[in-house]
């Protein structure tokens, strides 16, 4: 689960070889892979791998924290929750691994970035003003705008697939919801109004939204449509269910489980069918995937 602000891990993809700099020989390819947080090192380190779970090569071998964004539209950057100096920072970097800037560079904590599907924007979480606020910003880290402005703690931003909404959870009316709204923060809908607690809002292309909500008692994964209707649980297990995402045609949703005893990468059909575990790797866990662009 991607905790308030501890968040997922990022994936630093590095590209096939023939890329300069800190490519990697025999890392997957951009098309049809994977990445993933691992600590089977001890630490908690990125790696990819195809989207069958083979090959999973570590990328990152660092002794800070980085926690996962997203990609850029064209897949030659991605975006990262770095933990420096006792601060989360964001960075862009290259994806091969070069070329890290720190577009953030705040005294507060700084989390959740994704970029917006045209790559000019960055939306994340921060402590800027006291509590857990939405903003946004330009991707080279100007202009950033609080766009939430709301006294309770906001995370989680999502971008859904023409730039024209973000999805986010907030505990504004006491426990953690899925809400929606416009890029300038404008428009404002509460989507879920359960007791329980929802997290982590993912978009589909289609504008459907999955999310894990502990519901049952155990977080489980979710999908509804964009207005909130048709409200379907996809797991069901006495694990936790977290951090799903979909691929980009909006086919398959890639999740975290503890269903074996560690926590293991999954993905599943849309309508929940077709669950099947990626990789086994004992004495380790394994989190936060997401399907490269």
């Amino acid at each position: 689960m991607k905790l308030r602000k501890l968040f997922p891990f990022v994936l630093v993809l590095v590209l096939a070889a023939g890329c300069g700099g800190g490519g990697r020989k025999g890392t997957p390819t951009p098309l049809g892979m994977i990445g993933f947080n691992s600590d089977v090192g001890g630490d908690d380190e990125i790696y990819v791998a195809n989207t069958d779970g083979s090959n999973p090569i570590a990328v990152t071998n660092n002794s800070e924290d980085d926690g996962l964004g997203n990609f850029s539209p064209d897949g030659s950057k991605c975006v990262v929750r770095r933990r420096v100096g006792g601060n989360d920072e964001i960075f862009v970097v290259n994806v091969d691994g070069s070329g890290e800037v720190n577009v953030s560079n705040h005294i507060e904590d700084d989390y959740n970035p994704v970029f917006s599907p045209d790559g000019t924007k960055i939306a994340f979480a921060t402590r800027r003003d006291g509590n857990s606020e939405i903003y946004v910003m330009n991707a080279d880290g100007t202009n950033p705008v609080n766009i939430s402005n709301n006294s309770a703690d906001d995370y989680s931003p999502a971008w859904n697939a023409d730039g024209t909404k973000l999805a986010f959870d907030s505990e504004r009316d006491g426990d953690s919801e899925i809400f929606v709204m416009n890029p300038d923060g404008t428009n404002v809908v509460q989507l879920t109004t359960n007791t329980s607690w929802e997290f982590e809002p993912a978009f589909a292309p289609n504008g459907d939204i999955v999310f894990e909500g502990d519901q049952p008692g155990n977080l489980e994964i979710y999908i509804m449509h964009g207005d909130g209707s048709g409200l379907t649980r996809l797991t069901n297990t006495s694990a936790d269910e977290l951090d799903p995402a979909f691929n980009a045609d909006g086919t398959k949703i890639i999740f975290s489980s503890s269903r074996d005893g560690n926590s293991e990468i999954y993905t599943m059909n849309t309508n929940g069918s077709n669950q099947k575990r990626l990789m086994t790797r004992s004495g380790s866990e394994e989190g936060n995937p997401d399907f490269a662009p």
